[in-house]
């Protein structure tokens, strides 16, 4: 396993101890938004009842890809997990979501984007839902232009990633990453 896989690995595994915590049940809908190399499945699909789980990516997978790699191998077949392959994480097909993790986008996306997302994803929410984000933390804001992009990623202070959650009608609850440094976690509860 390379060392990119096992950290996708490990950000998998402790995304899934969040949701387990904050409460997660087999029998209530999860959908997923981001690049499969960053989801959760393959250790929420086992979990979930049939039918609760969706991926809603812009990266063409084919179900098997996910089956392969369940910890619990043909699971996901009799499981019925959705995939959605569409450009710009489109919601409009996506079914009402109990927990909705967003993995790995803020870093890609500008301040008018996030703000963007967050009111699509309000959507899809169910009343007492739950989403995770994840953000890399800054010490300074990008301005929203390509060149000040730091690593190639835009990094984001606490405070702004709070603004913009409670601008969309969310209240925003940090949590630092027990792994990867500079990338924190945050709750959104509407």
């Amino acid at each position: 396993m390379s060392s990119e896989n096992f950290q996708n690995a490990l950000l998998a595994l402790e995304k899934y101890h969040l949701f387990i915590v904050q409460g997660l049940t087999s029998h209530q809908k999860f959908v997923e938004i981001g690049p499969p190399e960053f989801q959760t499945g393959p250790l929420l699909i086992p979990y979930l009842d049939k039918g609760n789980y969706s991926l809603i990516t812009d990266k063409e997978i084919e179900l098997w890809k996910i089956n392969q790699s369940c910890f619990f191998h043909n699971v996901s077949i009799p499981k019925k997990p959705k995939v959605y392959v569409t450009p710009n994480f489109n919601l409009s097909e996506c079914e009402e979501a109990d927990f909705v993790s967003i993995n790995m986008l803020f870093p890609h996306f500008t301040v008018r984007q996030i703000a963007s997302f967050l009111a699509d994803i309000k959507q899809i929410l169910n009343p007492k839902s739950l989403v995770v984000i994840d953000y890399i933390e800054g010490n300074e804001d990008c301005n929203n232009t390509f060149s000040e992009r730091l690593d190639g990623l835009y990094k984001y202070h606490v405070g702004t990633i709070k603004n913009i959650s409670e601008a969309a009608g969310f209240d925003f609850y940090p949590v630092a990453s027990m792994n990867f440094g500079e990338l924190n976690f945050g709750f959104l509860k509407t």
